[in-house]
């Protein structure tokens, strides 16, 4: 009874004879050595070459479950555990069965206070102390930073205005007048960022007109125009030649300026000497031109007015006897201020009486429209 206690004993704590271990390497000469590992380590030497190698001992550990099915085939199936038996699900009742399952609450929408509270609440947590300081350094630099580019934009357009108008004065003399309009233009654009609108200003925008006008007037005379017009060709034809040789072209008028409003037919007639052949030309516009110095002039009547207009259309006599007409277009008529302009223009050399009667008439031309005096 003893005996087979003690074997018992014995059996439990020893160590149950491992498996053999084999090893399989390949010679440099090709040979394949095999063999089963023991307690030490071995050298096998290679039958064909010679060549000793180093093999190490078994494994004293236990053996991974992949090992041991690479070694020995072994064939691991795990265990599945059992499948619990389905509990027998319990009969309905009728009521059960009839009765429709309870809709799921939703919880209530919040309403418009409680959104604008937890708006709120995520702006304060938002809004730090930190932040708002950097938000307010931000800002401060930001408009710092506006306030002096505009103010070095404002000082670079006061700085062009003066040599601006210079150039276009200077080009206004030797007549070239696309460089005088391009200077006054530049010099127009640095008022109107600088916002000013006073009589100076306007002076300025008023030489940028006539020196645009004076780059686009007619390389022929109204004589001239008139002439090609009219000669050698038929009257039915005078419309159509006039569209293509007169239509558009820029002239400059000093003249006497006449409104007729009688009989709801308002007018605006110029008595100019002009004929197409032996046909008379009375020249009008086609609308009333300048309604505010209409509405200021303190003359009533005709007047005498300096002005630039371009030509539209030609009206021949329709057999009720109307003369043929000559029309000017209201929305092209420009008011001259100017007399250095103008004499660049013409090219004349007045009377020293008419050079006073003509500036008087540009002056009040002037004061009409709020422009200042040229310099």
């Amino acid at each position: 009874m003893a005996t087979g206690w003690f074997q018992k004993a014995t059996g439990v704590f020893s160590r149950r004879e491992a498996p053999p271990q084999p090893y399989a390497l390949t010679c440099d000469c090709g040979v394949q050595l095999s063999g089963v590992r023991a307690e030490s380590p071995q050298r096998p030497s290679c039958p064909a070459c010679g060549s000793v190698y180093f093999v190490l001992p078994a494994c004293v550990y236990p053996i991974p479950t992949a090992l041991r099915q690479d070694w020995f085939g072994e064939e691991i199936v795990a265990k599945k555990p059992a499948a619990k038996a389905a509990a027998p699900a319990a009969p309905l009742r009728a009521k059960e069965r009839t009765k429709p399952a309870p809709a799921e609450k939703r919880p209530p929408s919040p309403s418009a206070r409680e959104r604008v509270q937890a708006a709120g609440r995520q702006l304060r947590s938002a809004l730090t102390p930190l932040r708002l300081v950097a938000l307010a350094l931000l800002l401060v630099v930001g408009l710092t930073g506006l306030a002096l580019l505009r103010g070095s934009r404002k000082e670079w357009a006061r700085s062009h205005v003066e040599p601006a108008v210079d150039r276009g004065l200077n080009a206004l003399r030797e007549r070239d007048f696309p460089a005088a309009s391009s200077a006054f233009g530049n010099a127009v654009r640095a008022l109107d960022y600088l916002g000013r609108r006073d009589a100076a200003a306007s002076a300025v925008r008023q030489f940028q007109r006539e020196a645009d006008i004076a780059a686009q007037l007619s390389s022929s005379s109204a004589t001239e125009l008139l002439a090609r017009v009219s000669e050698g060709k038929k009257d039915s034809n005078l419309a159509k030649r006039f569209a293509s040789n007169g239509a558009g072209e820029w002239m400059v008028f000093d003249a006497v300026v006449e409104r007729h409003a009688a009989g709801g037919n308002d007018r605006c007639v110029v008595d100019v000497p002009f004929g197409l052949g032996d046909l008379p030309l009375e020249v009008e516009f086609d609308d009333v031109p300048w309604p505010s110095y209409w509405k200021t002039s303190a003359v009533s009547g005709p007047r005498r007015m300096v002005f630039a207009a371009q030509w539209d259309r030609l009206d021949l006599p329709d057999g009720r006897n109307r003369p043929a007409r000559l029309v000017l277009r209201s929305s092209s008529a420009v008011l001259w201020c100017h007399f250095d302009s103008l004499q660049a223009i013409t090219r004349a050399s007045w009377e020293a009486d008419q050079e006073t009667s003509l500036r008087e008439v540009l002056k009040e031309q002037r004061q009409a429209l709020g422009v200042g005096e040229a310099r």
